[in-house]
């Protein structure tokens, strides 16, 4: 609870500074506005639009200076970005050129605020996976049950778990059976049948039977505690990509502060130390990252991708390996049926048709993917008169003519029905036996089915050069490796935790591999943080996975991967153009000014040149789209 609170504490602080900057830069441009607007209806009045202006670019710059300053006195190392654009607006004020003074640093505030984003989501996601937890949980003591606070249990206490509750902590199964939800710990979309000696987790639900519970880790030890602690960990380890500019930025502000003073030493010409520090103004280096990234956040959510930071878009361009979660992202994330496989004289529509009427009441991922099969195949169930459900085991229903059953493998055999051969039932996925009164009608197979794009979206990535794709999944190794072979992924990693998959991410990236991560759920959340690049499926993940990734696909096509990669690239190499051609054109005119071509007047007009050039270059984004959606 204490971390929580600090997260929550940092969060709050972030986004407050986020906001005091955001109201200044738009009272800012609204000023600014006004003022325009006023010199142009009010010519005789020509002296109070500068005024207003003046202001207007001093509330929008106020953050900057004060950040600039605070590098300076850092060594000049840190906030390089804020010092260049301080230049610029110093220039640009001494020149009168208020709107460029206003629009520079507001250009700059809006590109640290997408990064900030980033920030700010993986810090939620911390907070949203604390809540994931129930804060009660039904304690019994010598067979007499009271409610507690979840944080009050200790190791060893036994707990009731009714069906529909959340599992207060984690523990071992000692009496009762039921199905079990694990999907935001281990990412299995199937409820796992458990009984006694089995573990459970919490924040899993328990979906059908009444369970005690034996209490073994709470807190901060159960399998969520350490997803959060590590969460935290993975956020503030993550290295910041340091932009190409900011290389050498940190020389620019004294070269060109001497370079003045040497023009003025040498001529004794005050304007030609004038006009190099206004021809110096970045504002095309300024430019030169924020146009082209603004423009591509816009083509990238017009194909359904939300990128969530500048340095991640960029960051993509150089992944060179891909690690995917299977269920719900690999995969479609739900049951459907696979195979039928009829006894003796039974055909498959009579097995399907007695399953569908099994299947009536009950809201087990199995009943449903049946029913949707026998729906699919235009079959009927009969109506049924009344149906029970044996949590852990099966189902059964009563109709006007019979008695079916609907269930396990074991449970059939416990009730005196004798199983047909095995060797019909050759199935790694889920298998369901049916039995009409005491004669079994034979079983049905169901497995969960890889995205139709996902084989062609793996192709088009391994062609843009993704040299290595992994698979990690809780799932069962023979689940797992047939579907990892199907869709030619080069290795598979299976039945892990969050922290595994935290540590298969990390094993990849010491390889020297350059890390894409796709997932789906809160068990995926470690994972995504600690890659170069996150991907959320969005539409069906969960928002702890969203906001721990750096992108959400927002329609769960899997294409989107190699458009997102694609754009990246070309994102990239436009920033590169924007930064040697907009670099050159400074040179050029550094060089005018210093021989005194060019006045402090035609300076002013000549360095929004470079400027423009990096709009119009990055405006070209605007036009991508992509032929892998």
């Amino acid at each position: 609870m204490k971390k929580q609170t600090v997260t929550l504490s940092a969060t709050r602080a972030l986004l407050e500074n986020v906001n005091i900057r955001l109201n200044l830069a738009f009272l800012g441009a609204g000023l600014l506005l006004i003022a325009r607007i006023y010199r142009a209806l009010a010519p005789s009045q020509a002296d109070v639009a500068p005024i207003a202006e003046a202001i207007a670019a001093l509330l929008v710059a106020t953050p900057v200076f004060y950040l600039a300053i605070k590098g300076l006195f850092a060594g000049g190392k840190l906030y390089v970005a804020e010092q260049l654009v301080s230049l610029a607006v110093l220039a640009a004020i001494a020149q009168g050129e208020f709107t460029a003074a206003t629009l520079v640093p507001l250009f700059l505030l809006l590109g640290h605020v997408v990064e900030e984003r980033s920030i700010l989501g993986a810090r939620r996601a911390i907070s949203r996976l604390a809540s994931l937890t129930s804060t009660r949980a039904t304690l019994v003591e010598d067979d007499v049950t009271r409610e507690v606070e979840a944080e009050a249990l200790r190791p060893g206490d036994l707990v009731l778990v009714k069906p529909g509750d959340t599992f207060p902590a984690d523990g071992t199964v000692s009496l009762g059976f039921s199905a079990v939800d694990q999907s935001p710990v281990t990412g299995e979309s199937i409820p796992q049948d458990v009984g006694p000696g089995d573990e459970v987790f919490a924040c899993t639900i328990n979906m059908s039977g009444a369970l005690k519970v034996k209490i073994t880790k709470v807190g901060n030890d159960t399998a969520l505690g350490r997803v959060v602690a590590l969460l935290e960990e993975a956020s503030l380890s993550k290295p910041p990509v340091v932009q190409m500019m900011q290389k050498y930025a940190s020389l620019y502000l004294p070269t060109v502060l001497s370079l003045a003073l040497g023009v003025f030493l040498l001529t004794r010409t005050l304007d030609r130390a004038i006009s190099v520090l206004v021809i110096s103004c970045p504002c095309a280096f300024v430019l030169a990252g924020p146009a082209a990234i603004v423009a591509a956040l816009a083509v990238a959510s017009r194909h359904g991708i939300l990128i969530k930071g500048a340095r991640f878009l960029e960051r993509m361009a150089e992944v060179n390996s891909l690690i995917l979660d299977k269920t719900g992202t690999a995969t479609l994330g739900r049951l459907v049926v696979t195979g039928l496989a009829p006894s003796e004289h039974v055909t498959a529509q009579e097995l399907l048709h007695a399953a569908a009427t099994g299947s009536t009441n009950s809201r087990h991922p199995v009943a449903k993917a049946i029913s949707a099969a026998a729906s699919q195949r235009g079959i009927e169930p009969a109506t049924i008169i009344s149906s029970t459900e044996f949590p852990g085991l099966g189902t059964e229903a009563i109709t006007a003519d019979c008695l079916i059953r609907l269930g396990r493998r074991t449970w059939l055999e416990s009730l005196g029905m004798t199983i047909m051969s095995t060797a019909s039932v050759d199935h790694d996925g889920s298998v369901t036996w049916v039995a009409q009164e005491e004669h079994v009608l034979g079983a049905i197979m169901l497995s969960d089915q890889a995205r139709p794009e996902a084989a062609l979206a793996l192709r088009d990535l391994r062609n843009m050069g993704i040299d290595r794709v992994s698979m990690v999944t809780g799932d069962r190794k023979q689940v797992a490796e047939p579907l990892a072979h199907s869709l030619g992924i080069d290795a598979v990693r299976w039945e892990l935790l969050p922290e595994d998959k935290l540590e298969a991410v990390r094993e990849e990236r010491d390889k020297g591999y350059t890390v894409m991560v796709v997932g789906d759920g809160v068990n995926d959340a470690l994972a995504l943080a600690a890659g170069d690049v996150g991907v959320a499926m969005g539409a069906a993940g969960v928002q702890v996975a969203i906001e721990s990734a750096d992108v959400a696909l927002m329609h769960n096509n899997l294409r989107a991967l190699p458009t997102a990669v694609e754009l990246s690239r070309k994102t990239r190499s436009t920033i590169n153009m924007n930064v040697l051609l907009g670099g050159g054109y400074s040179v050029l005119m550094l060089t005018l000014a210093a021989l005194g071509i060019i006045n402090p007047i035609s300076a002013a007009l000549l360095h929004n040149l470079g400027s423009l050039f990096v709009i119009i270059n990055s405006s070209r984004l605007l036009r991508f789209d992509s032929p892998h959606l």
